[in-house]
């Protein structure tokens, strides 16, 4: 991209205008632009809300001056989605065959090893680690 469409593009995006629209108006792929201005130096020069609105509760709060943007207003609502969420999942507990310790998978019942150590551990020890 020239510093000429670069720049037609950052007003585009300050504007409003969704980023996939821009880069088919400029023809280049939306990684482009991404990289361009999510990680290529230009950070300051993208406008970002101030404000954003609770995934969970729909309660307005303040975004942080760094970091990535919240999703939630605080650690209570991120709590009550997560369990929402994983209520919906059916649970499997297991039995790790390395180590023996009970533990519980959810939504995916092909699960065998608590953890990727005990995996690589049956793998070492001659199992076929599946």
């Amino acid at each position: 991209m020239t510093e000429t469409q670069k720049k037609a593009a950052l007003k585009m995006l300050n504007a409003g205008v969704d980023i996939a629209e821009i880069a088919a108006d400029f023809g280049v792929p939306i990684t482009t632009l991404k990289s361009f201005y999510l990680r290529g130096g230009e950070q300051d020069a993208v406008v970002k809300p101030e404000t954003g609105n609770c995934k969970w509760c729909g309660t307005e709060f303040k975004y942080p001056h760094h970091g990535r943007e919240k999703r939630f207003c605080c650690r209570h609502c991120y709590n009550q989605w997560w369990h929402a969420v994983h209520d919906g999942r059916k649970a499997y507990r297991r039995t790790c065959p390395t180590c023996g310790k009970v533990f519980t998978v959810y939504g995916n019942k092909r699960q065998k090893y608590c953890s990727v150590g005990c995996f690589q551990a049956a793998r070492k020890a001659g199992g076929k680690g599946e």
